[in-house]
Order: C-alpha cells, then structure tokens, then sequence
C-alpha cells in the first residue's frame, strides 16, 4: 500500500455519486502528528468531497500535511507544513490517484508553504483542475513533483500554477514526470520561481505535452535552468533563466533533449558560471523548435532540419 494512506488525525471521507460530502471545512488549527518515521500518518485526508474549505491549518511531525483525492473545488488558504526535529514533516501535500471514471482533483490552493520537509513539498499524482497560486515549497528533496503515478496510469492536467516558489532543494525544484500516467499534458506555470538546487534542475518537463509556461524565474541550478526531456509541444517565453553551472557536465541553460515542437521566445538565458555549457542545446531526436527573440549569454547547437531559428543576439 501507498505510504500515508491509513490514517488521517482528521478526515472527511465520503464516496462517489450520492455519497459524495459536501461543504465541509477546518480552520484555525495546529496538527502534530506521532513524526515523519509513521509512514501511516496523515494530518488532514480527505476523499470524495465538494467545496470544503480548510484554511489557517498547521502541520507537525506528520509524513504527510494534507491528503486530498476525488475533491472538487477544495479551498485550501494558508495551510503550512513546516518544522524540524520531531516536528518536521516528510511530505507536505499528496495529491493522489483519482478513480479513472472522475479524473478530477480540483483544489484552489492560495498561500500554502510546504518548508523544510524531508521528501516533497508537493506531490501531486493527480491536480486535474486544481489551481495554486502564491505557494511555496523548499527546503525539501523535491518542491513540486508533479504526475507519475505510484500505481494506475491516471493523467495529469488542467493544473494551474501562478506566482508559486520552489527553492533550496536538493533534487529538482520542479519536476513533471509522465512515468506510468497516460499522459501529462494541458497545464500552465505563470510567474514561477525555481532558485538554488544543489544536485538538480530549476525545471525539468519529461514526457510532458501541450505545456506553458511564462514570465518564469530561474536562478542557481546544479543541472540546467529548464529541460525537455521526450516532450512536445511546449512553450517558455518571456523567462529569465539566470546562473545555471555550466561548468558541470557542460550544462546548457535549456536541455531539449528528443523532444520536438518546442518553443523558446522572448527569453534571458545566461550564467556566470558558463563552463562549456551554451545557453541552449538540442539534442537526439529533437526537432520542430522554435528559438526566437531570446537574449543568450552563450551560443546554441541547433538539430533538426524543421528549427524555425530567428532574431537572437548572442551577448
């Protein structure tokens, strides 16, 4: 069984169809769970229900904060996972696997902080419909990572992410990963952050479709700012991507590696720390790009014979 799942110190379960609870909510609560060791602890789960709200909840010492799968329009407000020592968390939110008839996860997060917690800030199997704006996650091994299912093969969209942070992770700050989902496809990241991962990527989309994201942030990456990994049909523009290490493995400040139809416009891409890394290399089968009105602070290697390539100035 997936870790986090037995139990819940508070929960609204219900079940589909008529079963289904209705307009629920918490407030102005604190949660201290046994500690992160009691991969059965949850703070808060809940399961089938329709507009509940949670707002103002701490959580201490659980594996994981809040659990949520099969819910609609959940508001989440100000609801934090944080703390150390025996108070410390080790997954912030799951958002897990929903029933395969519903595929709907929808909750409007606003002002969440998932901090210092051992594994994820926010693990987010299933988000379809779900929006979260002005969250942050850091401190942690992962700040948002996104589909890839533990067991089925659910798809992961229609998520909205604006004016959220992740930072001061050691693995990826954002990671969308398509695993054994059916497909990761159709959501947006708008005014994001992604600074200071010690052994990964600021942003990193493998086996993601149909993707946006604009007016991004991205600063100290151990690995590249951004990479596409067997994607298409992405687009990042108007983004500053600001001091990958080049110098480690000649990282490039976007990785598009065997992935085709990707758009790249309008964007500031340079490091201080260069190395042989270049501002943007392709690579394998990848093809269809379209490198456009970016500010480059290293040269590009081009693949594929289908490039649109135009009006860049190399610095």
């Amino acid at each position: 069984a997936t870790s986090g799942l037995n139990a819940a110190l508070v929960q609204a379960i219900g079940t589909s169809g008529a079963g289904v609870l209705n307009r629920g909510g918490v407030s102005n609560l604190a949660i201290v769970g046994s500690g992160l060791a009691n991969t059965s602890m949850t703070g808060i789960k809940e399961a089938w229900t329709n507009r509940s709200v949670m707002r103002d909840v701490h959580f201490h010492g659980c594996y994981i904060g809040y659990y949520f799968s099969n819910v609609w329009q959940v508001v989440l407000d100000q609801l934090h996972a944080h703390g150390g020592g025996a108070e410390q968390n080790a997954i912030g939110f799951w958002g897990a696997e929903v029933d395969p008839s519903n595929q709907n996860n929808a909750v409007i997060a606003t002002g969440c902080v998932a901090q210092d917690v051992s594994l994820y800030g926010y693990r987010l199997i299933n988000a379809n419909g779900s929006k979260f704006t002005s969250c942050e996650a850091g401190g942690g091994t992962y700040g948002f990572y996104c589909a890839n299912p533990t067991t089925g093969t659910e798809a992961f969209r229609w998520a909205h992410f604006v004016n959220c942070l992740a930072d001061t992770n050691t693995s990826h700050n954002w990671y969308f990963e398509k695993g054994s989902a059916t497909s990761v496809k159709q959501f947006q990241l708008s005014n994001c952050w992604g600074g200071t991962s010690s052994t990964g990527h600021n942003f990193y989309f493998s086996g993601v479709s149909e993707m946006a994201m604009s007016n991004a942030l991205a600063i100290a990456s151990y690995l590249s700012s951004v990479r596409f990994n067997n994607s298409s049909r992405c687009r990042l523009s108007n983004s500053v991507l600001r001091d990958w290490n080049g110098a480690v493995g000649a990282n490039p400040g976007i990785a598009v590696d065997n992935s085709t139809v990707i758009g790249i416009t309008g964007n500031e891409i340079y490091t201080s720390t260069p190395g042989t890394g270049k501002a943007v290399i392709m690579t394998g089968t990848s093809d269809y790009a379209t490198i456009v009105g970016n500010n480059l602070g290293a040269s590009y290697t081009s693949i594929g014979a289908n490039n649109q390539i135009a009006n860049n100035t190399v610095i």
